[in-house]
């Protein structure tokens, strides 16, 4: 906030400064003029963090708690009712906020973890949709915690939101565990890919093991009851979403699966960073031949063309090495990369093992890569912190590298005794860093050159840095 005696800050400019440093008090201060309410209030909405916010804004709608006894204990479910008052009600209310928001988590993390939330309804929104986007300047949707929704729930959820205006979209989610059946087609991660491929492709499916197309009117009716079966113009009509640039989404963890949704997503012009998560459904799973079950040999490889700005890749989980190997040796998804995440901590590497199956492949397949995040194993017996440290930055010059949920350190590696890493700037460890391993810092220190290399350490809920 800069300002000097001949342009002094005026109210609206230092009522929108602390708005944006303080919702808090921007709130309190929202009541004092309509001049302050107007400066702080796009700043107020700008990010909403529970769809409950938005759907009180709707002429009508009611709240309503009801509890009930299951297995496990009394659980509590919430419900978002929406009667007739919303079709003929004033949305003056709704449409002052709405334009104001742009970015959304659908759920906090407390009704992620606990109770659905549930829609008594959805056939009035449905009319109304025929309108536009509910959101029409939205720039972040967050969709997780669809996982214990009822399908028609989940791909309503989904579609609500979604405008032209997204650019970064997070699907990252359980509930796209299983097997892609067309017959079927109500899973969220389906109507995107189908409606990307209907947009950008003109429905092709002839490089892809599935049919990926929209449901037909018929397929809506046998699945949905009468009320829902209004929707279906909506579902069929999903925006234009090729202006995406950040996309983050759970596959089945089969590789024609996989493939398919690259070669559909790998299409997406501006796409800058992509999140695959994978959560196996054992039961579908359990189907497959055992020997074939991750067999990539077969596996149609992704065009040139593809990803032609994607710089950041986030891999969470694969539940499989060859499946992994594979993934990193598609050139059109990892060549131009800059960044990457990779989360393979669920595999039992020594050292050795882990240089030959994590690191190389990043080496080989990503030669502009500066910036890396890894999950450290789980076996903290086999593998230590400073081996991994020291391996990745002796195959890869990183500028940047953070590691995650270190439980072992181990001793310094000898080989690398009185060896620095010239291009290292920037380090990050994740733990949480207790004080027990402090003296680790003296070691690392060995490694690092001369010029100043930021060193980050967590400590507890903190994130704390000191210079080396």
């Amino acid at each position: 906030m800069a300002s000097n005696g001949r342009h002094p800050l005026l109210l609206p400019e230092i009522s929108r400064h602390i708005g944006s440093l303080s919702p808090g008090v921007a709130l309190r201060l929202a009541y004092t003029c309509k001049t302050v309410f107007h400066s702080v209030i796009p700043a107020l909405w700008e990010e909403v963090y529970s769809v409950e916010r938005i759907m009180a804004l709707i002429p009508g709608v009611k709240f309503v708690s009801e509890s009930s006894t299951e297995a496990n204990g009394e659980s509590l479910t919430k419900y978002i009712v929406i009667d007739e008052t919303a079709l003929n009600g004033d949305w003056s209310r709704y449409w002052y906020y709405a334009p104001l928001v742009k970015c959304l988590r659908l759920f906090t993390l407390q009704a992620v973890d606990g109770s659905n939330l549930l829609v008594r309804g959805w056939h009035i929104l449905f009319l109304k949709l025929r309108d536009g986007a509910l959101l029409p300047n939205l720039r972040v949707l967050n969709i997780t915690g669809l996982r214990g929704h009822s399908s028609f729930d989940r791909i309503a959820w989904f579609a609500l939101f979604l405008s032209p205006s997204l650019r970064k979209l997070d699907l990252n989610d359980g509930s796209n565990t299983y097997q892609v059946d067309p017959r079927l087609p109500t899973y969220p991660l389906y109507l995107l890919l189908a409606a990307l491929n209907e947009g950008m492709l003109g429905d092709t499916n002839t490089f892809l093991s599935t049919p990926y197309r929209r449901p037909t009117e018929h397929t809506f009716s046998l699945l949905y009851s009468s009320k829902h079966r209004q929707g279906y113009s909506w579902f069929s009509n999903l925006p234009d979403l090729t202006g995406l640039r950040k996309l983050g989404i759970t596959v089945f963890p089969s590789p024609e699966t996989v493939r398919d949704a690259l070669y559909i997503t790998g299409h997406l012009p501006f796409l800058e960073r992509l999140q695959l998560g994978f959560i196996t459904d054992w039961d579908s799973m359990a189907n497959l031949d055992p020997e074939r079950r991750y067999d990539c040999s077969e596996v149609l490889p992704l065009p040139s063309n593809l990803f032609p700005s994607l710089r950041k890749l986030n891999l969470s989980h694969p539940p499989d090495i060859h499946l992994y190997h594979w993934m990193w040796s598609l050139k059109p998804l990892t060549y131009g990369l800059l960044s990457a995440r990779v989360d393979l901590r669920s595999f039992d590497f020594n050292p050795e093992d882990y240089q030959l199956h994590v690191v190389r492949p990043l080496r080989e397949n990503s030669p502009s890569l500066t910036a890396l995040s890894v999950f450290v194993s789980d076996h903290q017996d086999r593998v230590g912190g400073l081996d991994v440290l020291c391996g990745i930055l002796s195959l890869i010059p990183l500028k940047e590298l953070k590691l995650r949920c270190i439980r072992n350190w181990g001793s310094f590696p000898a080989a690398y005794s009185g060896k620095t890493f010239p291009h290292l700037r920037r380090l990050i460890f994740d733990p949480p860093f207790a004080p027990t391993y402090w003296h680790i810092i003296i070691e690392v220190a060995k490694i690092l050159p001369k010029p100043r290399v930021s060193v980050c350490l967590a400590l507890h809920s903190d994130l704390r840095a000191s210079a080396l």
